[in-house]
């Protein structure tokens, strides 16, 4: 009876201890499952800076031009006359051109600019310079009702063999009281080459003297 009851006693004592084991082992894995999930939930903080620029922008004003049509509606020249009269034995350049000044500040200094274009079109290049543009300037002054003029006859000073055509592309105009425009054409001269040189001559003086601006041009030829 006493050797049943010791080993009744002994089967009690293993099975606590296999509960109080499996009880441990349930505690670590509920630790485990924790600190997993712990794990899992952290998340790190990312700090973004934004820094901004800002570029200094330097504005230009442009000179002041005008078109053709804004020439016209301030009535700075009227009875604008130019004629291609053709060019000399060695390729000199040889035209007329001539306008009123209609407006009413004084002109200190103005400066003519065109160009010449060959039989198909394309820029014409001088012979010395190689350029296909020029530009003449005058000394004034000019008042409201004297002409602007430019002609090249006897001492032309641009040389071009293969040019076909001249036209006006801007002029210039510098004032006593300081101020200063630019006027846009890129107008083609009237061809009077083909009258050939001397008849070219007479037909634009003709022209120049039915307005009554021969005496002024013949101050500068």
């Amino acid at each position: 009876m006493k050797r049943l009851l010791s080993i009744l006693c002994a089967m009690t004592i293993c099975l606590s201890l296999a509960g109080c084991g499996e009880a441990i082992n349930s505690n670590d894995q509920n630790n485990q499952v924790l600190q997993h999930t712990t794990t899992t939930k952290t998340t790190e903080s990312t700090t973004t800076t934004t820094t901004t620029t800002t570029k200094k922008v330097t504005t230009t004003t442009a000179p002041e031009y005008k078109s053709f049509f804004d020439f016209t509606k301030t009535v700075i020249i009227d009875e604008m006359m130019m004629f291609f009269v053709g060019t000399n034995s060695v390729g000199g350049l040889q035209y007329v051109f001539a306008a009123e000044y209609t407006g009413d500040k004084e002109i200190k200094y103005y400066t003519i600019t065109y160009s010449m274009t060959n039989a198909v079109g394309d820029p014409a290049k001088d012979d010395i310079k190689h350029k296909s543009s020029f530009s003449k300037k005058y000394i004034g002054p000019l008042k409201k009702g004297d002409y602007i003029l430019d002609i090249s006859k006897d001492d032309p000073s641009v040389y071009c063999k293969v040019v076909d055509k001249i036209s006006l592309d801007t002029i210039n105009i510098e004032y006593m009281d300081g101020t200063e425009e630019t006027f846009d054409f890129y107008t083609t001269f009237l061809d009077f080459s083909i009258y050939g040189l001397e008849r070219g001559w007479v037909a634009a003086f003709s022209e120049l003297d039915s307005y009554g601006v021969i005496e002024q041009l013949k101050h500068r030829i």
